[in-house]
């Protein structure tokens, strides 16, 4: 990209993308939750070196800002990004199925070393592999292609065994699904479609248990509901700055286990809102909500170019971000840089293609 600017004098669109207002109110909130992790960490740490893990959250924004400095108002931007896309997720998934059949594990931990980081990172990126298939249907060899790797990912999600990933990833379709018939059709239509998959999602679930029960409860169970009884009462009892960073496990066990739980080596609630909000606060909390609420927001408005055609990569955009949201209910995948960094490159390619079609109909 930088010989094709320096060399070809290539035309980025880099000033389109960053002086459009929804991406600086991007930045902004982006850059207020970095402040807020910085701030309560310094506050904890009583030293300036405390902003090193807010630092580091910043680096993991980064690829946001490649994809606004080399944006090109081409569809062929859109289509390259697919497939490298699709290269890095199939390598997942061989790995993953590799797990699985050679080497018999089930619920594999592979390069990300826990099933449900890996679950996290399959449902991220599968929404831009489905939205792939749709954008480029007309190109019956990348039509295929697609839809190969996106069985696959869904195959690898179903061996990671993750609850929390499936739930946030079919509740995401079905909040996408209503606020785009709530666009579309009136309330009657939008209210049986919703009853229709309610009832096609209990019956599923309902099969499932009786197929094989631990899909969908597990012993453990409890557990998580003790850890996050145990990050609520510490956030009610330090809400502004929280317990610290890397201190849930240490004031759990010291002060807010609950008597029946038996793990005491788990080091977060396992809940990515209330793992921020127990160890840094309001200040690193708070922000964090309130970034997700706006990108949930700013992609749930231009889910269509117009009444009747979908944005299929802001589509992908909101399906990743709720996806996120619903799983981070369970597990805390954000943390993790990998997954971090994908997260933020996705989520610039879901605003750039808002501001690609805004360009357009300029």
């Amino acid at each position: 990209c930088l010989i094709a600017y320096f060399k070809l004098k290539t035309d980025y669109k880099f000033k389109d993308f960053f002086s459009n207002p929804n991406i600086k109110k991007s930045l902004f909130f982006m850059l207020l939750w970095v402040a807020g992790v910085m701030i309560a960490d310094i506050y904890y740490f009583n030293s300036i070196s405390g902003a090193g893990e807010g630092w580091h959250y910043l680096q993991r924004m980064f690829p946001f800002f490649l994809v606004g400095f080399f944006a090109l108002p081409d569809k062929n931007f859109f289509k390259y990004f697919w497939l490298g896309l699709c290269i890095a997720i199939l390598i997942v998934d061989i790995n993953v199925v590799y797990n699985c059949i050679i080497q018999h594990r089930w619920r594999p931990e592979t390069m990300f070393g826990n099933p449900n980081k890996l679950a996290g990172f399959l449902i991220l990126v599968l929404p831009f592999i489905i939205s792939g298939i749709f954008a480029f249907k007309e190109n019956i060899k990348l039509k295929f292609a697609g839809f190969v790797i996106a069985l696959l990912t869904v195959i690898a999600l179903l061996i990671s065994g993750s609850r929390g990933a499936v739930l946030g990833l079919c509740g995401a379709y079905f909040i996408a699904m209503l606020l785009i018939e709530a666009k579309k059709y009136k309330l009657r239509q939008i209210l049986i479609s919703a009853f229709a998959l309610m009832v096609i999602f209990t019956a599923a679930c309902g099969v499932i248990y009786n197929v094989y029960a631990e899909a969908l409860v597990r012993g453990y169970d409890m557990e998580r509901v003790y850890l996050w009884k145990g990050a609520a009462n510490m956030f009610k009892d330090y809400p502004v700055f929280g317990v610290g960073t890397d201190n849930f496990n240490k004031f759990y066990v010291a002060e807010y286990i609950d008597p029946l739980a038996k793990a005491k080596h788990l080091t977060s609630p396992h809940n990515i809102f209330l793992h921020y909000l127990s160890e840094r606060g309001l200040i690193g909390g708070g922000t964090f909500i309130l970034l997700a609420i706006y990108q949930l927001i700013y992609l749930g408005k231009n889910l269509l170019k117009n009444r009747f055609i979908v944005n299929v990569w802001a589509l992908a955009g909101f399906v990743s971000v709720a996806g996120m949201c619903i799983h981070g209910f369970f597990d805390t995948q954000l943390t993790m840089r990998a997954y971090s960094l994908m997260y933020w490159f996705l989520y610039g390619i879901a605003c750039y293609s808002i501001v690609y079609e805004e360009s357009k109909n300029d």
